[in-house]
């Protein structure tokens, strides 16, 4: 699952919603952390609701020791770098240096999250 974090979406997969899932599924997180009701994850994953999850993302980053995440068989947890491919990598670099190169110009980059501090940037 990869969703944004709204109120919408916070604890959105608990003990119901692992109940539905069949045995033999896995949970792959890659949003945040608190979508998932991370007591509800430890029992479905303790009791067999769910075969197992890979997790990128942590209730606590970077996972302590002792978190029992790191300790089940069934779970693969990577250090909140899933998405860091080759090829993502790449693509970044080149979006912040266009995004620079524009915004140098004074120009509007074209990803950008908040417009509107752009905007205020331009006409001050």
């Amino acid at each position: 699952m990869h969703v944004p974090v709204t109120e919408q979406t916070k604890g959105m997969i608990g003990d119901e919603e692992f109940s539905l899932m069949k045995r033999s599924a896995y949970l792959i997180n890659t949003s945040r952390a608190v979508v998932v009701q991370r007591d509800s994850l430890l029992r479905a994953l303790e009791c067999g609701l769910i075969a197992g999850a890979a997790l990128d993302v942590h209730y606590q980053e970077p996972l302590g020791p002792n978190d029992p995440l790191l300790h089940m068989p069934n779970v693969i947890c990577l250090p909140h770098i899933g998405g860091a491919t080759r090829d993502v990598l790449d693509r970044q670099l080149s979006m912040v240096l266009t995004s620079l190169l524009k915004i140098k110009k004074g120009l509007k980059p074209d990803h950008i999250v908040n417009p509107e501090v752009f905007s205020e940037r331009t006409t001050s």
